[in-house]
């Protein structure tokens, strides 16, 4: 998958994700907690990757997972201003 591709994949996400949750968490706290989980989703996703044992998904969820949890992280941009965390 080519750079231009994932970063289009993550846009995507994003646009997604703030259509479905628009009162997204506003505190660093909650979307720090949201971001740990999908980090956990992604290890639970590269472990079914790495040890198939009857998993469907296989490279399909590894890859989902990794847009998923990049596009989490943007989430966390708007808390930034001039530098300074709110």
């Amino acid at each position: 998958m080519t750079f231009r591709k994932t970063i289009k994949l993550i846009k995507n996400e994003l646009k997604r994700a703030r259509r479905l949750y628009p009162k997204y968490p506003t505190d660093c706290i909650h979307r720090a907690a949201i971001i740990a989980e999908e980090a956990g989703e992604l290890v639970q996703a590269a472990n079914d990757h790495r040890y198939p044992a009857g998993n469907r998904n296989g490279d399909d969820a590894f890859i989902r997972m990794q847009i998923e949890s990049r596009a989490n992280c943007g989430h966390v941009y708007p808390l930034f201003d001039g530098g300074i965390m709110r």
